[in-house]
């Protein structure tokens, strides 16, 4: 399984390409992706305590084992300008 760490400012086609594009180069039959999007309830994350944030959903994170982070554009990658992806890539 592979957490996988992204802006939510990329739209959804050019997320799943990136996850195609690994795939296509990883040579497994099956891979399993975490996606926080659809692990974590987003319309009432805001509700969580910043305890949860940083004690379960940070164990969370590390214990999937791998991380795929979707950088894109190449030469000025959005995630790594977004506190939470340093934070999510921190946590892995």
């Amino acid at each position: 399984m592979h957490f996988v760490s992204h802006a939510w400012r990329y739209e959804y086609s050019t997320f799943l390409g990136a996850l195609a594009n690994w795939d296509s180069h990883k040579g497994a039959d099956v891979t399993y992706y975490w996606v926080d999007a659809f692990v974590v309830n987003q319309h009432i994350a805001d509700s969580y305590p910043m305890e949860w944030w940083s004690t379960r959903f940070a164990q969370a994170v590390g214990d999937v084992g791998s991380t795929i982070l979707v950088s894109l554009p190449w030469e000025d990658p959005i995630p790594l300008k977004r506190v939470w992806v340093i934070w999510e890539i921190f946590s892995a």
